[in-house]
């Protein structure tokens, strides 16, 4: 949904490219960890993706946000999660 932008100053940026961080609720953090890929793809597994995934989480979760970690998620399994949330 849509939030409206912040009337802040204080940060030097312009009020409509910022965004509200003093609601009850921040929302839904949703991280995307593929480390392991099918073997179609030919791509080796990532090392480190998941220190990094780790890493977003703790700072999202320090701002107030809901965390949903989706771990070696297929491009349409990507797709339908961005598409229906599930």
């Amino acid at each position: 949904k849509n939030l409206p932008a912040s009337k802040s100053m204080d940060s030097g940026i312009l009020p409509d490219y910022s965004y509200r961080m003093d609601y009850p609720e921040m929302g839904e953090c949703v991280i995307i960890n593929n480390k392991n890929f099918h073997r179609q793809t030919g791509m080796l597994p990532r090392s480190g993706t998941d220190a990094d995934a780790a890493s977003v989480r703790d700072v999202f979760m320090k701002l107030g946000y809901k965390i949903k970690i989706n771990n070696d998620l297929s491009c349409g399994d990507i797709f339908k999660l961005l598409k229906n949330g599930k």
